[in-house]
Formats: C-alpha cells, sequence, structure tokens
C-alpha cells in the first residue's frame, strides 16, 4: 500500500512486499503499474515476481519511505507532517500535488521555469477547474 502513497512515514523494521505472487494472483487494483513508476525496474519486477519484501530501511533508500522512525514511533511523525501540509492553502496543496503526479507520469503540465506567466495561468485554470469539480469538498 505505501506504493499508493504520496508520503509515507515508516518504522525501519517495516516490511512492504506485494504478496499476490506467493497466492497465485497478481496485484491487479494499480499496484505493478504504481510500483515500477516508484521504484527501479528491477527492484519492481524482483518484488512482483518473487513477493520478497522490503525492509523499512530499504525503502527508505529507494525513496519508497519519505521519513524513517523508529518502530512504534510512525504516528506523531505522521500526524506532524499532515499539520504541516494542513496549514498550507488546499488549493495550492491539491494544485501542487496535481502537478507533481502529472511529471511523474509524464503528462504535459505546460508549466516551465521559464514561462511564469504560463505557470500562473495554468495555476488558475486548474484551481478553477478544481474548484467546480470538487465543490468544497477536502482535498482528494
Amino acid at each position: 500500500m505505501a506504493h499508493a502513497c504520496d508520503l509515507v512515514v515508516a518504522s525501519c523494521t517495516a516490511q512492504l512486499r506485494l504478496p499476490e505472487v506467493t497466492r497465485g494472483l497478481i496485484a491487479s487494483a494499480g499496484g505493478l503499474l504504481r510500483l515500477s513508476a516508484r521504484l527501479p525496474h528491477s527492484v519492481a519486477m524482483r518484488m512482483a515476481l518473487t513477493g520478497e519484501r522490503l525492509t523499512g530501511e530499504q525503502a527508505f533508500d529507494l525513496h519508497l519511505v519519505s521519513e524513517l522512525v523508529e518502530p512504534g514511533c510512525a504516528l506523531e511523525p505522521a500526524v506532524a507532517l499532515a499539520a504541516r501540509i494542513a496549514k498550507n492553502a488546499p488549493l495550492s496543496v491539491q494544485a501542487s500535488k496535481h502537478l507533481i503526479n502529472a511529471a511523474a507520469d509524464g503528462r504535459p503540465t505546460r508549466c516551465t521555469a521559464s514561462r511564469s506567466v504560463d505557470q500562473r495561468a495554468t495555476l488558475g485554470r486548474m484551481i478553477n477547474s478544481l474548484t467546480s469539480t470538487s465543490a468544497g469538498s477536502p482535498m482528494a
């Protein structure tokens, strides 16, 4: 499930895996697609074909985990991280998340560092789109 999260706080002793192949199944709910996007190809392939686990430390080294903590201590830093995010403007957070995900997926975003006017226009259109589709609902 960690590969489906934007930010992951995990214990150094955490175990992350896709066990489906060991049970005669495939990770068909998007797990394989997200895994291959988040990890190097050889690591994703090894996990998917063997069901092997990654430790929290390995996942941190591979940037799948964004913060590594001592065993039993993940809740407080995770809540603190969520609070830091929640202090920011919700539409800006949502638009930033959308743009980062679009870039990671290879979707064009029209935003470039050299075109700040285009960036503002794109962000404005995105915010308008988000406000019309979410109708005030909290960040997805």
